[in-house]
């Protein structure tokens, strides 16, 4: 079957770049709730910056549980996306349909620890987004079973997506500071760009 991966833009502070990307086709909408971080919205911004029928997904520092319940519903958010180097255990207690467990390739990883990180989690979430820290990455992710969805992430953008897309065949991509003006406002030419460059995967 031949289909179009589905696009996350994220990274979100501006309602611009939120409209740009549900024109374009944007089916995952992140938004970043890090105390100190440039690109991090409280969950009353995000809760003034409606979506349409993308999911809203809020990314999270390793926390407890129930206070990132609390800013689930203040921003009316689908769904939390968290790292896996964090720990699982805290996680347990959302729902594993609303989970999105995030990785990065590299960082003197070996596919073995990778793969165990996968597999623990496979219970717990329902999707993965795994970023690539260099392209000499790839082939460390070619090693890798996915028990669910999982999206490419880490610059990102209309000049390598077609390219990455092919190559390692992902469920979906996200894209985020690799088309950004400045931090959290996205250049809107390059969403345009991103939106028409995607390409059909197999």
């Amino acid at each position: 079957m031949v289909k179009r991966p589905f696009l996350k833009v994220c990274g979100l502070t501006h309602a611009s770049s939120l409209d740009c990307a549900i024109a374009i086709g944007a089916e995952y909408v992140g938004f970043r709730f890090y105390p100190g971080d440039i690109r991090s919205i409280s969950a009353w911004q995000a809760s003034k910056m409606p979506s349409g029928n993308a999911v809203r997904v809020g990314v999270f520092p390793s926390e407890n549980a129930g206070h990132i319940l609390t800013i689930v519903k203040d921003a009316a958010l689908d769904m939390v996306q968290v790292e896996a180097m964090a720990g699982a255990e805290w996680v347990r207690h959302i729902e594993s349909s609303r989970v999105v467990c995030s990785l990065r390739c590299g960082e003197g990883l070996s596919a073995e620890v990778l793969q165990r990180l996968i597999d623990d989690w496979q219970d717990i979430c329902s999707l993965y987004r795994v970023e690539l820290g260099s392209q000499s990455d790839a082939e460390l992710l070619r090693k890798l079973r996915f028990p669910h969805s999982w999206m490419l992430a880490g610059a990102i953008d209309a000049l390598n997506v077609e390219l990455l897309v092919h190559s390692l065949s992902p469920d979906g991509v996200e894209v985020d500071v690799s088309i950004e003006q400045f931090p959290g406002l996205k250049d809107m030419q390059s969403l345009l760009k991103i939106g028409s460059a995607m390409p059909l995967r197999c």
